[in-house]
């Protein structure tokens, strides 16, 4: 026994061999699992290091997203490629927001963020040996909001799915998402993306995010406050407040809080006290922001002027065609109009047309009434008469309660012009014309003695 101590002691590795199945023993199973763990770390030595380097392309993707952002996207795929989270979570958001010109394709966007959870879990085990703390991109609230999204709104690549939208969202509220309890009590508010509407629910967490100043919860506040078609009593001082919290956002001004509250100081409405001068410096500011409303209100008061206002038809026409471009359908009714008339501005029948069409297009029967006037006139309009067109944009009007252009319809079953006479249309149109309270087709059922 003396014999094999010596040889022990005498012998280095035999000694280290010892004293490791003496460490072993004496600490028991905790012994073995540490050796086991130091085992599997050290195997993962090499994709520690592949990490660390993806983190740093990805800083450097960072620096240069400003200066060279086709290079900085280029970097990011890169990364990606090579299955890092953030870089994955990053581009599959791109894919949601259209950030850096990325193609929009939420199929593609919720694939790499969802990946992106997942691969986050492999590179938590980096914290047993460093003191870097990996962030838990699942767990943050602007991510979820954004994949939430994608999912409550779909597009083409993906269809919507507004279960899982809402896990996330739910997700992201809970973890603090401001935005996220915005989008929550819209969806509650309204009864969106398949929820039913709840309006407790809906103001709980809308008055969360207004109050985490996040603006467009803080206008839909004021504006639940002063309408009562969501059965919540009226509170105009609340209204108010929410209203000019989100107006005057310091970094994200709201454009229809700005032209609501504008309204509300102009003209006194629900009892405050009138500020012209204060509501049509909002004003400005709303159009600004590209308000179409806004700057509709704007073109009218510049166009034909009041009492603060001068008239100046160039800034007139500015407003109103901006209006118009924004897709305000009687902005481009009223611009139709000015065009073909030429009294406002110089009178361009094709363009007037234009606008005519395009307010058609979003089903204001007015255009379509007026449209259908042209048609008629023809030469003495400006443009080629078209009796066909004419009668088409007639009928639409009519059929969709516009009393104009059912009497000018009725004339034309009465008459035969343009179209096949008709009597029992002519007389089922005009009464219509006179339900509605129409004059001249009141006047005309008289004269008939009908």
């Amino acid at each position: 026994m003396n014999k094999l101590i010596k040889i022990i002691l005498c012998n280095s590795k035999y000694l280290k061999l010892l004293l490791l199945c003496v460490f072993i023993f004496s600490v028991g199973g905790y012994g073995i699992y540490y050796i086991k763990e130091k085992i599997i770390l050290s195997k993962m030595s090499n994709k520690i290091t592949k990490s660390f380097e993806n983190y740093n392309k990805l800083l450097k993707s960072f620096e240069i997203q400003n200066s060279d952002p086709k290079k900085s996207l280029e970097l990011l795929k890169h990364v990606a490629d090579s299955n890092f989270s953030l870089a994955l979570v990053l581009l599959g958001t791109y894919h949601i927001t259209g950030e850096l010109d990325v193609e929009i394709n939420f199929r593609k966007g919720v694939e790499l963020m969802e990946k992106g959870f997942k691969q986050e879990i492999i590179e938590n085990k980096l914290k047993e040996i460093d003191s870097h703390e990996i962030k838990l991109y699942s767990q943050d609230p602007y991510y979820l909001d954004i994949i939430g999204y994608a999912y409550f709104e779909g597009d083409k690549s993906l269809p919507r799915d507004t279960e899982k939208g809402l896990k996330y969202i739910k997700q992201a509220a809970d973890a603090g998402g401001y935005r996220a309890c915005h989008r929550l009590g819209y969806a509650y508010l309204f009864g969106e993306y398949g929820i039913k509407s709840d309006i407790p629910k809906a103001l709980k967490y809308l008055q969360i995010a207004a109050d985490n100043n996040v603006p467009k919860a803080q206008f839909m506040l004021g504006f639940c406050y002063l309408d009562y078609n969501f059965q919540i009593t009226q509170d105009v001082e609340k209204a108010i407040k929410y209203l000019t919290l989100a107006a005057h956002h310091v970094t994200e001004p709201h454009a229809d809080a700005q032209y609501l509250l504008a309204k509300i100081v102009i003209h006194g409405s629900y009892g405050t006290p009138i500020d012209r001068q204060n509501g049509f410096k909002l004003m400005h500011e709303s159009a600004k922001l590209g308000n179409r409303e806004a700057q509709l209100y704007l073109g009218k008061l510049y166009l034909w002027g009041e009492k603060d206002f001068l008239i100046d038809k160039r800034k007139a026409e500015d407003l109103l065609q901006s209006s118009a471009n924004n897709d305000n359908s009687d902005a481009q009714l009223l611009l139709g109009l000015l065009y073909m008339r030429g009294k406002e501005f110089s009178k361009d029948a094709k363009y007037g047309m234009h606008f005519l069409h395009k307010a058609a297009d979003q089903n204001n029967w007015d255009a379509h009434f007026m449209l259908g006037t042209y048609y008629i006139l023809g030469k003495n309009a400006g443009i080629d008469q078209n009796p066909e067109r004419a009668i088409k944009h007639l009928k639409i009007a009519a059929d969709n309660g516009h009393p104009g252009a059912q009497y000018d319809l009725s004339l034309c079953y009465a008459k035969g012009t343009y179209i096949e006479f008709n009597e029992r249309k002519s007389m089922l149109y005009m009464k219509k014309a006179a339900d509605q309270g129409l004059k001249k087709a009141i006047d005309f059922l008289k004269r008939i003695g009908k």
